[in-house]
């Protein structure tokens, strides 16, 4: 996504355009990340898997966004986290905010290479300046990370409603206290 303009101007340009992609403004649809209206890729059981993994642990998405992906964090979080199950995001787009963050908020980049050039929302790190965002808590992610993240999300997270039990049996395992509450 490229902001034409400089300064405080092209600051904003990039902000705003960047809280578009949260907010899922504009008729986006979930899911597909095909600009041309194609299917989505098919996501195997194994690439689900270790999305889900990277989730939970090398990425640290579960300390924000929870374990449900709804935004209900742990106590821990600096900050909860959007709600990943209400998202509007195309794949492509959900793939762009894991890699770069979003400026001006609390989601942190994973892209060991973020903002050292344009490849983040065509800005460097000094155009952003104070609305840098900062770099992940845990280690930076390879592309293939990203990905499977992104593809766990789309296949057990993204559109879904109320959080059923077994969901939660299947993140957690069959009988988990953490499923109490959904009985």
């Amino acid at each position: 996504m490229l902001v034409q303009g400089s300064g405080r101007g092209r600051l904003l340009g990039i902000v705003t355009a960047c809280c578009v992609l949260v907010a899922g403004i504009g008729g986006l649809e979930a899911g597909t990340g095909a600009d041309d209206g194609g299917e989505a890729p098919a996501i195997s059981d194994s690439q689900i898997a270790f999305g889900k993994t990277v989730y939970q642990t090398r990425a640290s998405c579960i300390v924000c966004h929870g374990w449900s992906g709804n935004g209900d964090a742990a106590e821990r979080a600096a900050a909860p986290g959007l709600s990943l199950r209400e998202t509007v995001l195309t794949r492509d787009q959900l793939i762009e905010v894991v890699k770069c963050g979003r400026p001006g908020t609390n989601m942190p980049y994973h892209d060991s290479f973020a903002y050292t050039d344009d490849r983040c929302y065509g800005v460097t790190a000094a155009e952003l300046g104070d609305q840098m965002p900062t770099r992940t808590i845990a280690s930076t992610l390879q592309r293939r990370e990203i990905e499977a993240v992104v593809d766990y999300l789309i296949a057990r997270v993204v559109g879904r409603g109320e959080i059923t039990l077994a969901e939660c049996e299947e993140f957690w395992e069959p009988g988990a206290r953490a499923c109490a509450e959904y009985q």
